[in-house]
């Protein structure tokens, strides 16, 4: 109790006190011990918001007599209310002093009943006003209330009625009327002029922000996708990134559940198609003009890693990393079948009839379903667009890692079309699968020309 009290006694108190020792004008001086609180608190109080622009100036007027040393000990000793009063004022006179050298070309005419100096006479404006309008009811609208002044030499007009009072919307209508004339004679270099300069300046500046942020974004965005995690995507250890998932509109998906290898080859396995053609349409859409992989799906991209002669050596490396990884051939080969199936397509592995013979992988129709999905991958007598960027990816993913087979399997069925239709214009879509083929092992060894020939399916002649 003893120590509530010792909290609770009366304590030294700080307040601003009129003193009369400055050339006998009131002003507040800092000043400490027990004194009289002020009569209010409140921050629009009469006794806190009357007089203190005279008495501002009082201060800076008795100042400018004193030294430097004094002036600074008063400054010093004064409330810190009474010091914001003399500050605002310093600086509304600077600000005055720097709009009076840019207007210094054009004559101020004093304005006897407002108190002011504009850029033009009494006489030579015209003023009216009318009734008010808006929220307040009767007791606005019977009122007058809108000022509309009118410069009649060079036809300016202002209308204001932001403010209840007349008075003060006459007052505010002039400063306006002030400072339209002075655009209107000395156009860029007047005040308004110069604000408008200034947005203008400003809008292009933010446009060009924006567009170098636009343009970071792309080449990070680019960057981005460059930067392959093929090896941590295939072995289950990360999702795919974020770019990939964006392609096929999957971001709320992705936030809940992520797109890992056990998701696409787990419930998601009969949804791919609906993906594969969002993903294939939003790059489409963001380069149409792409060759080679520029127009492959992110989500086929990492699901079937390729490096080319011209690829980064991040890619290279990360090539090198998926194709002494065990873990990762297993889920291309899942992924190639589902792929397969997308087209109506069956990957069927024939075992080997002779302990030391080779099991052989057949690409087939698979019946109906080949009926029915034949269109995404051919139309027209051509290879559908989403057809020609995908198949020589996959066909080069299983040939860089070592899935012979597969890859024999893919040619063979190709050149298989191509006899079926012999002689008519059915297989010219099995003729541009098989060019496509070999301009992607073209790429891959730009050195050496390499095509497609019967030495390549020979052993699977053989085996049949």
């Amino acid at each position: 109790m003893q120590a509530l009290l010792a909290r609770r006694a009366p304590v030294l108190l700080w307040s601003s006190v009129f003193s009369h020792t400055i050339c006998d004008g009131a002003c507040f001086v800092h000043g400490s011990g027990s004194v009289e609180k002020r009569p209010s608190r409140r921050r629009y109080a009469a006794f806190n918001t009357s007089g203190r622009c005279g008495e501002a100036k009082e201060l800076v007027h008795a100042m400018k007599k004193m030294s430097a040393q004094d002036a600074k000990a008063l400054y010093d000793a004064l409330h810190p209310r009474v010091r914001l009063d003399i500050m605002r004022l310093l600086s509304e006179k600077r600000r005055k002093r720097q709009s009076d050298r840019v207007t210094s070309k054009l004559t101020k005419y004093y304005s006897v009943p407002f108190e002011k100096n504009y850029f033009f006479r009494e006489e030579d404006v015209e003023e009216m006003s009318t009734l008010g309008k808006g929220p307040g009811g009767q007791a606005t609208n019977r009122r007058m209330q809108t000022a509309i002044v009118k410069h009649v030499p060079s036809g300016l007009i202002v209308k204001f009625s932001r403010f209840p009072s007349l008075w003060l919307n006459r007052r505010a209508a002039r400063e306006l009327l002030s400072l339209r004339l002075e655009e209107h004679l000395l156009g860029p270099t007047s005040q308004l002029g110069k604000i408008r300069v200034a947005r203008e300046r400003r809008r292009r500046r933010q446009q060009r922000t924006l567009k170098y942020l636009s343009e970071k974004g792309a080449r990070l965005q680019t960057k981005d996708t460059r930067r392959c995690h093929w090896l941590a995507f295939l072995t289950g250890e990360s999702p795919l990134p974020s770019a990939a998932v964006s392609q096929m509109a999957l971001e709320e998906d992705a936030a809940a559940v992520p797109v890992t290898t056990a998701v696409l080859f787990g419930p998601e396995c009969n949804t791919w198609w609906p993906k594969l053609r969002a993903a294939s349409q939003s790059t489409a859409a963001a380069a149409p003009d792409s060759t080679g992989d520029g127009g492959v799906p992110l989500f086929l991209q990492y699901l079937f890693p390729v490096a080319y002669a011209d690829s980064s050596p991040a890619e290279r490396e990360e090539m090198a990393a998926c194709k002494s990884s065990k873990a990762v051939r297993t889920n291309v080969r899942r992924a190639l079948s589902c792929f397969c199936e997308l087209f109506g397509l069956r990957l069927r592995r024939i075992a080997a009839s002779a302990p030391i013979e080779a099991s052989r992988v057949v690409l087939e129709r698979d019946g109906l379903n080949w009926v029915e999905r034949k269109s995404r991958l051919t139309k027209n007598g051509s290879m559908t667009p989403l057809a020609r960027a995908c198949w020589p990816r996959v066909y080069m993913s299983v040939r860089e890692l070592g899935m012979s087979p597969e890859a024999r399997a893919i040619v063979v069925f190709f050149k298989k079309e191509v006899r079926t239709a012999l002689g008519s214009a059915s297989g010219a879509w099995a003729v541009e699968a098989l060019q496509c083929l070999t301009e992607a092992v073209r790429r891959s060894k730009s050195a050496v020309t390499v095509q497609l020939s019967s030495g390549t399916s020979s052993p699977t002649r053989r085996g049949e």
